[in-house]
């Protein structure tokens, strides 16, 4: 009779992710506030899809998406990327109601327990040492970027999960076809969780000819993956073609300030009414090849520096006391340096020297026995994978903190493995040899101890500090929502953040769009809007507004954030 083996490493991680969760469950219970304009619109897909309405939106977030000829009503389709996440959210709105609380727990659940898990089996399989995958899952579970980043309900955490989960499966299927079926699942389901998903289907295909060769496009279970992952991804594509005209849709191809060639709010917010907004294609062919390559080299660098050395710092900016990044970032380069070394080195002997036999004494015999445990094929998958997403990034995304932690997870996969591979390569063949085991292990755990207590205590003391994700940094803005929802029923209101307004007020909202003020005077006219709240720093051309210096705009609310009431008839023609 067949029994369960229990993994006694596995349950561990378990049972720490449980313990993890619980401190983040207390953190976050007595916070009301959302997060950003990203969070507010994952958690609002959500409860519109509760409501019937699918996956909408009751505000305008992006101006450039006002034109009337694109989609005239406030009440449209989500069009800014899939919602894997906010369908996530839906079983916990129906159990604990619309709470922010509710709308962060599948990004807690998935940090201190599924990325750590899928970890703890990717880096097993590549070092075959699960005291090494131990290692790995536990200082994931305690990153303090990671660790604070699932305090807000944001689909990044959800993406290096499917990731590292993707890479595991698509690994195993060269030994075990068979897990070819979950890698297929876990492909398709990541591009619900990050769309640019979507360049890495041809990498994983190109791994499965490195790994398998040509004879792999005979195995018919690797069809059948590629299968699942168009079957996944085309109710998206059709959801898209009906609403939008194309499977592919999204209104970042607009949005130029992503890619800095633009300042954020005029790349972003600025007004095209009735006109051919200008794509990201059209703002690269603007810019011209040396501006691109120029800025995209350096986004390039800021972003290695982020995920090799310190995530904090800026490009050349080193903290030696900050080691929770660089601990397993550094060994990560080292090891894809010796790897790479060993690739070249057997490509040489197979070209140049495949019928000759080395003699034992030589030095080339003796590097080749130095480089063969680098020899790891899988290794390809990680790096093919980091190199694709950070060139997609570096010419289409100034750095954003959040985007770097998916080649983090995969350096601590790499970093962990290289310290094992180090480690028993150094005691093979020594004195040592046959403690090697013990030895081995002994020097994990204490290479797993300073990371731990490093990061829990940065992740402690940030705790202490009680600032966001650890407090409320929108007061303000819950409270006037919050009047909104209680003294303002039916109304539309103009506000430079709408996503996190209506999460409190539940009225409709639209984007206060970076344009003159007649330009958005005809804006509010057109949608309806019945009040504004001008936030002149960021819009400047509200301030004859709020100076009173146009009549029609009456002050009703100054708790906070100031309301103003519009009267259309009050207002000047011109």
């Amino acid at each position: 009779m067949n029994r369960w083996k229990v993994d006694p490493f596995l349950l561990l991680i378990i049972v720490a992710g449980l313990a993890i969760l619980g401190f983040k469950l207390r953190i976050a219970k007595p916070i009301d506030w959302i997060g950003g304009t990203d969070e507010s619109v994952l958690a609002e897909a959500a409860d519109s899809f509760i409501q019937g309405r699918g996956l909408s939106n009751d505000f305008i977030q992006y101006s450039y998406f006002y034109s009337p000829l694109q989609y005239p009503q406030i009440t449209q389709p989500e069009a800014h990327y899939p919602h894997l996440y906010s369908l996530l959210i839906v079983p916990f709105y129906l159990l604990l109601g619309k709470t922010a609380l509710a709308a962060k727990l599948p990004a807690m659940l998935v940090a201190s327990i599924l990325l750590p898990v899928f970890l703890y089996l990717l880096v097993t399989e590549l070092s075959t040492s699960r005291l090494t995958g131990l290692a790995a899952g536990l200082s994931v579970m305690v990153f303090p970027e990671i660790f604070e980043h699932s305090l807000i309900p944001d689909d990044d955490g959800i993406f290096h999960c499917l990731l590292i989960a993707s890479c595991f499966f698509i690994i195993r299927a060269m030994d075990n076809s068979n897990y070819f079926y979950p890698a297929g699942i876990f492909i398709g389901l990541s591009y619900y969780a990050k769309g640019n998903a979507l360049i890495l289907i041809p990498v994983y295909g190109f791994f499965c000819l490195i790994r398998g060769g040509f004879k792999i496009l005979g195995n018919s279970k690797l069809w059948h993956c590629l299968a699942i992952i168009l079957l996944i991804m085309i109710p998206w594509f059709i959801r898209n073609t009906i609403h939008f005209g194309s499977p592919t849709f999204s209104t970042q191809q607009y949005a130029a300030g992503y890619i800095g060639y633009q300042e954020w709010e005029e790349g972003t917010y600025s007004l095209y009414w009735n006109q051919d907004r200008p794509t990201l294609v059209d703002k690269l062919k603007q810019a011209g090849l040396s501006k691109v390559w120029q800025k995209s080299t350096n986004f390039l660098l800021t972003y290695l520096w982020w995920s090799f050395i310190d995530i904090d710092g800026l490009w050349y900016e080193f903290d030696a006391k900050k080691f929770y990044t660089y601990y397993t970032g550094i060994p990560a380069a080292i090891g894809l340096f010796l790897f790479f070394l060993a690739n070249f080195y057997f490509l040489c002997r197979h070209l140049f020297f495949k019928d000759t036999k080395p003699d034992q004494s030589s030095f080339v015999h003796h590097v080749g026995l130095l480089l063969k445990p680098w020899y790891q094929p899988d290794f390809h998958l990680l790096w093919l994978v980091s190199v694709v997403c950070l060139v997609f990034l570096s010419i289409c995304w100034e750095p954003i903190e959040r985007l770097a932690y998916p080649f983090i997870v995969i350096n601590m996969v790499l970093g962990w493995t290289t310290f094992h591979l180090l480690i028993s390569q150094t005691l093979n063949g020594s004195r040592w040899s046959k403690q090697s085991n013990v030895i081995t292990s002994s020097l994990m755990l204490a290479l797993m101890l300073p990371i731990l207590l490093k990061s829990w205590g940065t992740v402690y003391d940030d705790y202490q500090d009680g600032k966001f994700p650890y407090g409320n940094k929108g007061a303000s803005w819950m409270r006037t929502g919050r009047w909104i929802k209680d003294n303002l029923p039916g109304s539309i209101t103009m506000f430079r953040e709408p996503a996190q307004l209506h999460f409190y007020s539940e009225e409709k909202t639209i984007q206060v769009p970076l344009a003159e003020l007649d330009q958005i005077i005809t804006v509010m006219k057109y949608y309806g809007v019945t009040h504004i709240i001008p936030k002149v720093n960021m819009r400047p051309a509200l301030r004859p507004l709020v100076e009173g210096k146009i009549p029609g705009f009456k002050l009703i609310h100054d708790q906070g954030l100031e309301i103003y009431q519009i009267d259309y008839t009050l207002l000047p023609d011109n």
